[in-house]
This record gives structure tokens, sequence and C-alpha cells, in this order.
């Protein structure tokens, strides 16, 4: 009963990005709770259909997305607040609120703290506050936190050639997605923006980089190429 109501309730939070293992795990997931849903519903599906696709998943698969499920339980806060979709709230904004350490001090943010954070606008602080304001918001909070889901902030990184860095990515990169690259940034201490401000310390330009690279120059904020990016990364790939 546990694993088939983390299939409904949470399925969507586990599709999102908070179930490790890349985006094969969460396919495979997505399809088992499609299939799951439709039985449940009544809509195209049916009990024998269900226990044949079940049938049909190789033993060690539902073995790795049984435990997939098991460690998306222990989450970190950031990927937490990306995966139960709030409207506006990308990987980099979650890692701004998540910054206040709990999801009960991101829901206690008044309209004027949310806008003061760098990557977060108007309309995003206002989708925040009406996410945490729906009653049945509050309640899937509540059936996760039931079924075991427990975000965790992440410790903060005070060693690393990034440390003190705010850092803005844009362009592609050939080496790496922009979503690794912000990792490899954060594990080494910096801070990953969305936008170039006056509090942006570096910007990282790949190929066709476009008006954050022109802001940048504008501002007079450091510039530096893929290229320079790896040297700062040891050459590690």
């Amino acid at each position: 009963e546990l694993v088939w109501k983390l299939m409904l309730d949470t399925g969507f939070y586990l599709a999102m990005g908070a179930m490790p293992g890349g985006r094969q795990r969460q396919a495979n997931l997505r399809a088992l709770v499609d299939k799951a849903a439709a039985y449940r519903q009544g809509q195209n599906g049916s009990l024998y259909g269900f226990i044949r696709y079940i049938e049909a998943v190789k033993e060690k698969k539902v073995a790795n997305l049984l435990g997939a499920i098991e460690a998306s339980k222990q989450i970190p806060l950031d990927r937490f607040l990306y995966a139960i979709g709030i409207e506006g709230i990308g990987r980099v904004a979650a890692r701004d609120l998540a910054r206040f350490g709990s999801v009960d001090a991101v829901k206690a943010l008044t309209f004027d703290e949310l806008v003061a954070l760098e990557n977060v606008g108007e309309i995003t602080a206002n989708s925040i506050l009406a996410y945490f304001a729906d009653g049945e918001n509050e309640k899937e909070l509540a059936r996760l936190f039931e079924l075991g889901v427990s975000p965790r902030a992440r410790e903060r990184v005070t060693e690393g050639v990034f440390v003190g860095e705010s850092v803005v990515l844009t362009g592609s990169l050939g080496t790496m997605s922009r979503t690794e690259a912000q990792k490899r940034i954060e594990a080494l201490g910096g801070v990953c923006q969305s936008a170039v401000s006056s509090a942006t310390t570096l910007v990282i330009a790949g190929e066709k980089a476009g008006s954050k690279l022109d802001k940048a120059k504008k501002l007079g904020v450091k510039v530096i190429g893929e290229e320079e990016f790896l040297a700062m990364l040891g050459g590690k790939l």
C-alpha cells in the first residue's frame, strides 16, 4: 500500500527531478504511475492490463525503481522545491529559496522577502505565495511528509575555487549540460544566478551567448569561456 500511494501521490514529484538515477529511470517510473492511475481511475485501463504490464517489467527494473523511490525520500531541499512544481521556480530559484533551511521557512516568507532574492521576481513571488496558500497543495505536501519524504538543507561549501563567486552561465557548453555545470560550480563553493546583475561576479560564456553576455560586458563583469572554466575545474569532466 505504501508503494501504491507513493506511485500515485508522488509521481509528479519524482518525475520532476526528485528521483536520482537519470531520465530513463524517471521515464520508467512515469510509465508505471500512468498505468496505475489509469487502473485506479478506470480510464482506458483495467486491473488485468495493469498486472500484465507489471509482469512485463523485469524484476531488476522494479527493484531499481523501488530503490530510487526510497532514496528520493531523503532529498536536498532545493531539489524538493523544484520538484513540487511551483510555477516559475526553476533549479536556480529553488536554490535561492533553499537557503532559508526548510519548507516551513520558505512558506513563511513574505512578498517583500521573496522579491528581494536575486532570482525571484514579482510574478514568481506571487506564484510561491499562491502555492502555499492553496489547501490542496498543503494536503499534498502533508501526504509526502507522511510517506517519509524528508527535505534537507545542503551544507554550505566553504572551500573551492568558486567560493565567493556569483556565477551566471550563458550559451551552450560543449563538454557538459548547463545543469551539470551549475552543480560543479556549487560543489566548489559558487552561487549560480539566472540573470546578470550588479551582484554577479563571473559570467561563463559558451557558444551562442546572448544578451546576458552583452549585459555582463556593460556592467564590467568578468567573463570567461569554456576552456578557462574547465581549467578552474582542474580539467576534470
